[in-house]
């Protein structure tokens, strides 16, 4: 990475750091259900997070997605989780990760 990309980065990451909130998990069961995927996970819902807050998925939601149906058949009901953030937290993520590809 040159300097001044890495220095620009720097910048970006300080300034995201301290302005934005961190993400909240948020839990939701009234139409999650086990399905198949590369293992079988919960899903299915929409609208957990409420109060304008994004809905997404990172390892520790899909962790706890694939936790929630360990050894029960798809089709199930089950508790699934969802990261929820500001949208512009969910930017800075995207932001941050995006950043850190360029490293590989």
């Amino acid at each position: 990475m040159q300097f001044s990309t890495f220095f620009t980065a720097a910048i970006i990451l300080a300034v995201a750091s301290t302005e934005a909130p961190k993400c909240k998990y948020a839990y939701g069961s009234y139409t999650a259900t086990c399905k198949r995927g590369n293992n079988i996970f919960c899903g299915g819902m929409t609208g957990i997070c409420g109060g304008g807050l994004k809905e997404s998925f990172d390892d520790v939601a899909t962790k706890a997605n694939e936790a929630s149906c360990g050894g029960i058949k798809p089709g199930t009901g089950c508790n699934q989780t969802v990261r929820c953030c500001t949208a512009a937290k969910e930017r800075q993520i995207l932001q941050e990760e995006t950043l850190l590809s360029f490293d590989d």
